[in-house]
């Protein structure tokens, strides 16, 4: 569910209240932090390879922010109108969880940890929630 506030309420008892989505209790140690956006500028190809797209490096950081001070795994969720939704996660946490999905996309930005791009309805078709808490815990 949606955290209240959008994400900007921080409870300091419970760790899943850490960014803009809190999984239920009945999922156990969910590993992940989750940030939201949805913004119709800078997520284009184009941006992304020149490394102009400034709208992304500013949403990874505020997740990886969000993520470290609990001690989960940034995982980024973004799309814009008439597009399907796409996941950002860190490569190294990409490999962890093990899934297939038919294409993704490795960025580097300068100096900073490789991420992988990809659709999140093949990454949600490709593992079950209680099959991802598993493998990454």
């Amino acid at each position: 569910m949606r955290t209240p506030a959008s994400g900007a309420i921080h409870n300091f008892r419970d760790k899943r209240v850490v960014s803009d989505i809190v999984p239920p209790l009945s999922v156990g140690n969910f590993p992940f932090s989750i940030e939201c956006k949805k913004v119709e500028c800078s997520w284009e190809l184009s941006a992304l390879l020149e490394g102009t797209s400034q709208t992304l490096k500013e949403h990874w950081e505020q997740c990886v922010e969000d993520a470290n001070r609990e001690g989960l795994i940034p995982l980024l969720i973004f799309n814009k109108n008439f597009r399907d939704v796409y996941a950002v996660m860190k490569k190294g946490d990409w490999e962890l969880t093990k899934v297939s999905v038919p294409s993704r996309l490795e960025i580097y930005f300068q100096g900073k940890t490789p991420l992988v791009i990809f659709r999140l309805k093949d990454f949600l078709s490709a593992v079950t929630c209680k099959e991802l808490v598993a493998t990454m815990s």
